[in-house]
């Protein structure tokens, strides 16, 4: 492991000390992820080792396993001829997005999927995207507690809402059905609120709501209609959902 660590963070000393070293795609992998500067030259070596949609994938030890697996990931990326990097406590590749599932075969076939967790990341075609889909890898990968592979696609709603909220208080920017009937719930100690969020959740699905929500399927429309009237929307609206449906994304 410190072998390959050394390889992916120490450049070699040039001949000519009046010379830069080189500094090698697996440098560059390092210092993007870190958020170290990098050159426009390192940028475009990194970039011929592999053809775009480009794709991160990351492999961490499982939770109670011996970290000593992921010399064996090192192992498949050094036979495969992959740019990776290794961060400590992972392994993050950088690979054509059409290789992915090749490399994720060929280190599930080593009989190590029960030992690791491996996330990658939605294609991309700009290097300059390799800090923020890191960054969707390592959210995607806290949330977990077993061993397995996760397409970090499932997460990426979530990774957008802490993003944006984060970022701005969107409190204020709220569709204004979720004030009214807030307050119509806190007066007439119903659940009018949950019962939109859920109805949107499940594409409006009546039979499927009421069994969720222990109601006869004509309450369920019964609500739904007193929610349409109370906040003055008109849920047939495909922007009025969608709008809905983000603002209880962002809600807190």
């Amino acid at each position: 492991m410190e072998q390959n660590a050394e390889r992916v963070t120490v450049a070699q000393k040039p001949d000519n000390p009046s010379e830069q070293p080189a500094i090698s795609p697996y440098q560059t992998l390092v210092s993007y992820l870190t958020g170290v500067q990098t050159s426009a030259e390192s940028l475009h070596a990194l970039a011929q080792i592999c053809a775009s949609p480009y794709a991160l994938i990351m492999f961490r030890t499982a939770p109670q396993r011996s970290a000593i697996r992921l010399q064996d990931i090192i192992n498949v990326a050094d036979n495969l001829h992959i740019c990776y990097a290794n961060m400590q406590d992972s392994i993050v590749a950088l690979l054509s997005y059409e290789d992915l599932h090749r490399f994720i075969e060929a280190v599930t076939e080593k009989g190590k999927a029960s030992t690791i967790q491996v996330t990658f990341s939605l294609p991309f075609t700009s290097l300059e995207a390799i800090p923020l889909q890191y960054e969707l890898l390592c959210f995607c990968l806290d949330s977990k507690k077993d061993a397995g592979v996760f397409d970090a696609k499932d997460s990426a709603l979530a990774f957008l809402t802490s993003k944006i909220t984060s970022s701005i208080d969107t409190e204020d920017l709220l569709h204004p059905a979720i004030v009214k009937l807030a307050r119509y719930d806190q007066v007439n100690q119903s659940n009018l609120l949950h019962t939109l969020k859920v109805y949107l959740e499940h594409d409006r699905n009546a039979q499927r709501c009421a069994n969720l929500l222990y109601l006869h399927r004509n309450s369920l429309q019964y609500r739904v209609r007193r929610i349409q009237e109370i906040a003055d929307i008109n849920l047939d609206d495909p922007y009025e959902r969608s709008y809905l449906r983000l603002s209880f994304l962002l809600s807190r």
